[in-house]
């Protein structure tokens, strides 16, 4: 299962070409007057080697760095805060944190040209560096030679990079629940893969339509080492907070198996949408996505649907969704040609009437997907 790591980066009014000149609170950017990741979206980040084409961007280190053990493997959504708002300005997927890594990020420093005359131009046309040095250029040389290396400190493949020339604003509260996402530069937060993925659907939502938030999306589809994972922690939990019995409820629960399901099958009598009846083919999702659900959540017939398993993959990651009167909702990302693909129409409708905890839990899943109610 991928590493999710949320990042903040500072502002840029320039698409992150070339430093931008804002007014900086904190940090490397306030004493020097930019920021490295400023270059992040400028095309001289990317380059082909043995037939791969890869992308180089920039963040401080991650604060609490796992991630040697999740190179090449790792999520980054970078966010920016602009006048009280916060912002996801680009996504990285399949990346790999070059932090630790000196020799090889002065290999692509010099590669890539992050040292290179015109780039040092760019940040002394500020006015912020200017004063950040006194209007000393001589003294500035000196720490842009030694900390030309710094530039480069991530690499993915150049198809899962994704910046935003519209930075798109977030609703930390539909994300984790709280007012404010992380926002210190020198900090970093993990999030849970659904959290990831309601980030990624307020992109596609505000029309951004690019093969890079597909293929980002395809890595943050539910997997079976996350299954996994869950199991586990549900077998590590001791007898005390909950009994064998229980346990393995939530286990069948955990596999769409068991009495969760059975009571799903009772319920819809095949697909909610479809009325497929092949049992091969059908998956009880939860609705809620389990991380964020109690025991009893989890058992709750009123949290599920049955659905064949292109529905259930597209629900999971929030391509579609439903609301109250059954009615299917479709992620603008799809288009007729998937739907002709997946045996769909948009008057596509759940098949009986929802009750009211099941329309509490849907509400739950159109908001965490950014769906308007």
């Amino acid at each position: 299962m991928p590493l999710y790591i949320l990042k903040p980066v500072v502002w840029n009014s320039n698409g992150y070409l070339k430093p931008a000149g804002e007014k900086f609170r904190s940090g490397y950017p306030k004493q020097n007057g930019f920021g490295h990741e400023e270059w992040n979206a400028a095309p001289h980040w990317e380059y082909v080697e043995d037939g791969q084409r890869w992308r180089c961007f920039h963040t401080e280190p991650p604060k609490e760095d796992r991630t040697p053990e999740f190179a090449g493997d790792v999520v980054v959504l970078m966010i920016a805060s602009f006048r009280g708002g916060q912002y996801v300005v680009g996504v990285a997927g399949n990346a790999t944190c070059l932090v630790d890594n000196l020799p090889e990020r002065r290999r692509l420093a010099k590669l890539l040209g992050t040292s290179r005359v015109e780039r040092a131009n760019e940040a002394w046309a500020v006015g912020q560096v200017r004063k950040a040095f006194g209007d000393d250029r001589e003294t500035f040389m000196e720490k842009w030679n030694r900390e030309a290396p710094w530039g480069p400190s991530w690499r993915c493949p150049a198809d899962s990079f994704l910046w935003l020339d519209r930075p798109v604003l977030l609703h930390p509260e539909k994300i984790r629940g709280k007012s404010r996402l992380v926002t210190m530069y020198s900090s970093s937060q993990t999030i849970e893969r659904h959290q990831a993925q309601s980030i990624l659907m307020s992109i596609v939502n505000s029309g951004y339509q690019h093969q890079a938030l597909d293929r980002i999306g395809m890595i943050c589809a539910a997997d079976v080492s996350e299954v996994d994972d869950d199991i586990d922690a549900i077998r590590r939990r001791s007898r005390r907070a909950l009994g064998p019995t229980s346990k393995q409820q939530l286990v069948d629960a955990r596999r769409g198996q068991g009495r969760f399901r059975r009571d799903l099958e009772r319920h819809w009598s095949g697909c909610a949408v479809t009325g497929c009846t092949l049992n091969e083919v059908l998956r009880a999702s939860h609705i809620r996505p389990w991380r964020s659900s109690t025991d009893e959540e989890r058992l709750d017939a009123a949290n599920g649907l049955l659905l064949v398993a292109n529905l259930d993959a597209l629900f999971d990651c929030g391509r579609i969704s439903f609301a109250d009167d059954g009615q299917l909702l479709l992620s603008p990302v799809l288009t007729e040609v998937h739907l002709a693909q997946l045996g769909i129409t948009r008057h596509s409708r759940l098949s009986r009437p929802l009750n009211a905890a099941a329309r509490g839990y849907l509400a739950s899943h159109r908001k965490l997907y950014s769906y308007q109610d």
